[in-house]
């Protein structure tokens, strides 16, 4: 098992690896950097990290590639993808390969921050001060969840709704404009239903196609575009 709190993070843009690594030593965790993949294979045979942040378009050995390199040295490490290239499928794969989560490029420091909260949640050696601000017990989400912070009767009936719909099957559709917290209730909602164990995975639908939308998200059967 790696270390708890300290971070290896995998890009060939010296520009990204340096802006992930500042991010996190201001939540006081140990960062290591690493721009080439193959070499960040050794690194965390040497080092052993207890997450791993890796980009998942590098010459030489892809983000799949270090994923898969390193749960075979150590199949308890998290490691999380972070791509500008984001597609339905390559979420899957990488999650199917084991995958803690999958950001897309640009993220925010609360994104990157959050993610690092959750693979080291429950570790004791955990860095201090890392967490985020503390809910009122009655209403504190399960651990990775976006944190929902309020007292006002709106965002009481909010989180209500939350955990009443979090408990079932239905299909969920969250509409606002935009920085309202839509994909902090769908988190919220995520790290409260029975598939919380499972992945969270956003999609950024700017980035994809308007014809191959409906496809990347829901699937289409073999011939369709012909």
């Amino acid at each position: 098992m790696g270390i708890p709190g300290k971070i290896l993070i995998v890009d060939d843009e010296p520009e990204a690896l340096e802006n992930c690594s500042r991010i996190l030593k201001r939540f006081r965790y140990d960062c290591l950097t690493e721009h080439d993949p193959v070499r960040a294979v050794d690194v965390i045979k040497r080092e052993r990290p207890g997450l791993v942040l890796t980009d998942l378009c590098m010459p030489g050995l892809d983000g799949i590639g270090v994923l898969n390199a390193a749960k075979r040295l150590d199949p308890d490490i998290h490691v999380v993808l972070l791509t500008a290239h984001a597609t339905v499928q390559t979420a899957v794969t990488s999650m199917r390969q084991g995958a803690l989560d999958y950001i897309v490029k640009p993220f925010t420091g609360t994104e990157l921050e959050g993610v690092a909260r959750r693979a080291f949640a429950g570790d004791a050696a955990r860095p201090p001060d890392a967490g985020a601000p503390v809910q009122p017990a009655a209403r504190q989400p399960k651990a990775g969840a976006a944190p929902i912070l309020g007292r006002s009767r709106v965002i009481l009936d909010v989180m209500d709704l939350v955990s009443k719909v979090a408990k079932t099957d239905a299909n969920v559709l969250i509409y606002g404009e935009s920085g309202t917290g839509k994909e902090m209730g769908a988190r919220a909602i995520h790290s409260q239903s029975h598939r919380a164990a499972q992945p969270f995975v956003p999609v950024d639908c700017v980035s994809l196609p308007d014809t191959l939308l409906e496809s990347e998200l829901f699937g289409h059967e073999k011939g369709a575009f012909t």
